[in-house]
């Protein structure tokens, strides 16, 4: 569970919670008031008084006409008004039922479990709970006599009284919870403009990735941007133990071109990834020892059958040394405006693109994967260059991908494993993949992508490998971080408290290795500072 399934859930329990809480203190004043006046009744029968005006006295008498004869008691009268208790009936039914909501929402409940929740709800809620002229109805929430047997038979004669109210009550109530416990179940609830889906809406939807047919073809970097990379691709099929292949060249073979044409192949790893309503096999492969600045032309897929492939794509690794281009940005989400403005970027030609963390607004929810389709469906669409590339990226985690801050690598979705930067994550088991990295661009530039505070490791494990990457590093002319949360933010508070302890942490190191640039996300604003030196303008 990750920290916004966690936040749900809690949520998700507290009405229920406090309206049982007030249940029993409810039935508490009732029982202390009940013997009470259980205790008074005792009393006026062992001292052979009666008062016509006790609600339990058991008989009264009447000597008129020379006769004695017995008076029916008067109705037992309910602890509490009867008004006041139907309203906190409603409230524990409401609350039941919101927080069933969430369960099946977040998929710890199916929607077996919410029939039976549903059918319990109408039953308590018809039969003790919708108003009937009755006055014997009423006590029904009585706690005084004359016991269970006759609140039993007084439920039995509403429901006779009435059967046309107890039918219409109780499939009413039933479909009410069981439409709200479908509907919602498997709810994703993220992106940048508000996006909701649930596992029904999302039946609906057109599916990005359908049979064996490769979908999702994009490119991450490990390391080594000049002469390794790693072509990622995804199935809705699974590959059932076959081996996911890309066959790649220096020359372009055709969009359709037979595998045996190209003269290089690499096998890779696959991860199978399953959700609440899907699943998807994730494949990629590094390829190692390729030459740099030269434009690669590759098929990904399994098997020997090329409509298992790819159309022919391409890429151009960076150059080992000189120039190059590249493009930074943040918090993209799935918008028009996101199109228009990787177009812009793609228009440059860059040889990578730094992200620097809330890409797709996930929010790292099992259920949230069409967050990540549309995203990657945009980019795949928007982020070619103009020769026809397809843009690597080097990403960094944001909170959006955490789910939260201050999580457990272990609870996050989709960052970790769909997309691989670095050489040890092509044979390491995806658990194990770090939320920090670093990659040399030309012989000029190092980045390093950092865990602004999103894992429990940001400020442990990788100060550690920060250290020791920065003084390893030092020769390179441009040193440049890329991280999330800002130390120096532009839109929200500057004594944030994880503002602060990354200040606290990261400055003596950024200024005794005298970084270059920093690439700060987060708070949705352009900004550009001048030359810094640890917290004051140099």
């Amino acid at each position: 569970m990750n920290g916004y399934r966690l936040s749900a859930s809690i949520y998700g329990s507290i009405p229920i919670l406090l309206a049982i809480f007030a249940e029993l203190c409810l039935l508490l004043v009732c029982a202390i008031r009940w013997c009470v006046l259980r205790r008074k009744q005792r009393e006026a029968e062992r001292h052979r008084v009666h008062d016509p005006d006790d609600e339990f006295a058991p008989l009264q008498r009447s000597d008129s006409d020379g006769e004695q004869q017995l008076r029916p008691r008067k109705p037992a009268v309910a602890c509490v008004p009867y008004a006041a208790g139907r309203l906190m009936g409603w409230i524990l039914v409401a609350s039941i039922m919101y927080t069933s909501f969430f369960l099946a929402a977040f998929d710890y409940w199916n929607v077996a479990i919410s029939i039976v929740v549903a059918t319990v709800l109408t039953w308590v809620g018809w039969l003790l709970l919708l108003p009937d002229r009755s006055d014997d109805i009423k006590n029904n929430w009585a706690l005084g006599p004359p016991g269970i047997a006759g609140k039993v038979w007084r439920l039995v004669t509403k429901v006779k009284r009435n059967p046309k109210s107890f039918i219409f009550g109780v499939v009413g109530l039933f479909v009410l919870v069981f439409l709200g416990n479908f509907m919602l179940q498997g709810i994703c609830i993220g992106g940048g403009p508000l996006y909701v889906s649930t596992r029904f809406s999302r039946y609906f939807e057109t599916k990005a990735c359908v049979g064996s047919t490769p979908c999702h073809v994009y490119l991450t970097f490990a390391e080594n941007t000049a002469n390794s990379i790693f072509v990622n691709f995804q199935t809705a099929q699974l590959l059932d133990d076959q081996t996911p292949l890309v066959f790649y060249d220096t020359v372009s073979h055709g969009p359709d071109a037979p595998l045996t044409a190209y003269a290089y192949r690499r096998a890779g790893e696959t991860f199978d990834y399953h959700s609440t309503d899907t699943t998807r096999g994730i494949h990629y492969c590094l390829l190692l020892r390729l030459l740099s600045n030269t434009t690669y032309y590759f098929r990904a897929g399994s098997g020997t059958d090329a409509t298992h492939y790819s159309p022919e794509k391409s890429f151009r690794t960076l150059p080992s040394q000189g120039p190059f281009t590249m493009v930074s940005g943040g918090d993209l989400s799935v918008s028009k405006a996101t199109d228009e403005s990787n177009k812009l970027a793609a228009a440059l030609s860059p040889s990578v693109a730094l992200l620097g963390g809330d890409i797709s607004y996930a929010n790292s929810w099992p259920s949230c994967y069409t967050l990540w389709d549309r995203l990657l469906t945009g980019w795949e669409n928007s982020m070619v260059t103009p020769e026809g590339n397809l843009i690597p990226f080097i990403a960094s985690i944001g909170n959006h991908e955490g789910g939260g801050y201050d999580v457990s690598r272990s609870e996050i979705n989709y960052f970790l494993t769909w997309f691989p930067q670095s050489a040890a994550a092509a044979t390491e088991d995806t658990s194990t993949r770090l939320s920090y990295h670093l990659h040399t661009l030309s012989n000029t530039t190092v980045v390093f992508a950092l865990d602004s505070g999103i894992t429990d490791e940001a400020f442990t494990d990788q100060m550690t490998w920060l250290q020791q990457s920065l003084a390893d590093y030092s020769a390179y002319p441009n040193r440049l971080l890329m991280y999330h949360v800002p130390l120096f933010p532009s839109a929200s508070s500057y004594d944030g408290k994880l503002n602060a302890k990354l200040r606290s942490h990261w400055l003596p190191l950024i200024t005794q290795y005298n970084i270059s640039v920093a690439f700060e996300n987060h708070d949705h604003f352009y900004k550009r500072s001048k030359l810094m030196t640890g917290d004051q303008v140099s």
